[in-house]
């Protein structure tokens, strides 16, 4: 018998791979969440969802959910957390606005210094020379002592010339040590230069970060724009710190957050009906800014008692990050560290009757714990997004690049794609 394949193109259509997001996940009627903050159609300024969130800088008031539920994030008060973006090469540049403002430029004496146009900036500002004495240029950022530090800017002399550091104007990082050595000139074009200078920076926070400065003998002005402040030994590329909010670097993708201030800033869902499962997993992108003394929460499932679950950054008195889970009468958790800015992607994985706890950190595995904990299943009650449910208090210092949270444990194959998926949205290779 002979058989004909019709590939004509009134033939059967073939089906269309459809790719893969964290959707599937819920297709079987799985209870959860799935936030996402690089969906600007998901975040509201208000928690009726009123206004749409349209850019960098914004409280969000409603993130709304993805996961088919009607479970959405909200805040009613004013503690709301911010959208904001940051470039996916991680946040080098410390200074909160790297284009100078008016508020934190004088010349010494309380006297702001003449904005001027600069080619490729906004805001830049002019110091002159042929002076008596110094004028400064300074963001008024205040940063944490560190070893050592390296400020940049870009400089545009007046007679068009390049700059001669020592001579024409020198740079400072508020109380530094003596010691430190000027990096070489490097031509940007449209007579811009980019300096530099490494510095080791003495006790106590830094003020009046990015000084720079005429000489006393200097005869030649310049504009001055594009502060860059980090924690290296070099100059790196620059990045744009348009806001606290905002950090964009020329040819890198940009990265979508929720900023929780550690104050105050909290979300909080509707109900979430658990008392049918024993399982769940959680899956976060997050970075931390601070280590406060109390703890750092991420997500807490109804409360700190029995049959819950959390994900802290940092726990109490701790650096280190904290997954647990308590069962119908004892509490486990799993420890492990987690530095300051560092992005990652954390998994938790909990069942109360097997038991297990498991957690794993940019898809590696770091522990298991099989203790018992007097079984499930876990409650009903509300998520808390960036603090407790209760007792309220524990307020992560942060931000969130998405958060999932599922009624079952996920499948390896499941946990390789929702973690590949998560570290894309937060910029961690795995």
């Amino acid at each position: 018998m002979k058989v004909i394949c019709d590939l004509s193109v009134s033939a059967a259509g073939h089906r269309r791979r459809e790719s893969w997001s964290p959707g599937h996940l819920f297709r079987n009627g799985e209870k959860g969440v799935w936030f996402d903050p690089s969906d600007l159609a998901c975040l509201f300024l208000s928690a009726a969802g009123e206004e749409v969130v349209g850019q960098s800088g914004t409280p969000v008031g409603r993130m709304q959910g993805k996961s088919g539920g009607a479970l959405h994030a909200t805040q009613t008060g004013f503690a709301r957390p911010t959208y904001c973006v940051t470039a996916a090469s991680g946040h080098r540049n410390l200074v909160s606005v790297s284009e100078p403002r008016f508020a934190d430029l004088s010349n010494g004496s309380g006297v702001m210094d003449a904005a001027i146009a600069m080619p490729g900036f906004v805001t830049s500002i002019e110091v002159p020379g042929g002076i008596s004495g110094t004028r400064n240029a300074y963001l008024a950022d205040s940063i944490a002592p560190e070893t050592e530090h390296t400020l940049s800017c870009f400089l545009a002399m007046d007679d068009g010339g390049a700059p001669v550091p020592g001579a024409d104007f020198s740079i400072a990082i508020g109380n530094v040590a003596a010691g430190g050595g000027w990096g070489v000139p490097v031509e940007i074009g449209q007579g811009i230069w980019r300096v530099s200078r490494t510095l080791t920076s003495s006790v106590g926070n830094l003020q009046n970060t990015g000084v720079l400065k005429t000489a006393d003998h200097s005869s030649r002005g310049f504009r001055v724009s594009g502060f860059q402040v980090e924690r290296a030994s070099v100059m790196t590329p620059y990045q744009h710190a348009r806001s606290a909010f905002d950090l964009r670097e020329a040819g890198v993708p940009t990265l979508s957050a929720l900023d929780f201030d550690g104050v105050d800033d909290c979300l909080l869902t509707g109900t979430l009906d658990l008392g049918y499962t024993d399982q769940v997993t959680v899956i976060a992108g997050i970075v931390k800014h601070s280590n406060p003394s109390m703890r750092g929460t991420v997500v807490n499932f109804s409360d700190n008692g029995y049959r819950s679950f959390g994900l802290e950054v940092p726990m109490p008195g701790s650096s280190e990050t904290r997954w647990l889970h308590a069962g119908a009468s004892s509490l486990r958790a799993i420890k492990h560290g987690y530095d300051v800015d560092a992005r990652a992607v954390m998994t938790g994985l909990s069942d109360l009757a097997a038991p297990l706890l498991a957690f794993r950190q940019n898809g590696v595995l770091i522990q298991i714990d099989r203790s018992a904990t007097g079984g499930g299943p876990f409650k009903s009650g509300a998520l808390g997004i960036g603090d407790y449910v209760s007792p309220t208090g524990r307020r992560l210092h942060g931000r969130l690049f998405g958060l999932i949270v599922i009624d079952r444990l996920l499948t390896s194959q499941e946990l390789a794609r929702v973690e590949t998926w998560m570290s894309m949205k937060t910029g961690v290779p795995l």
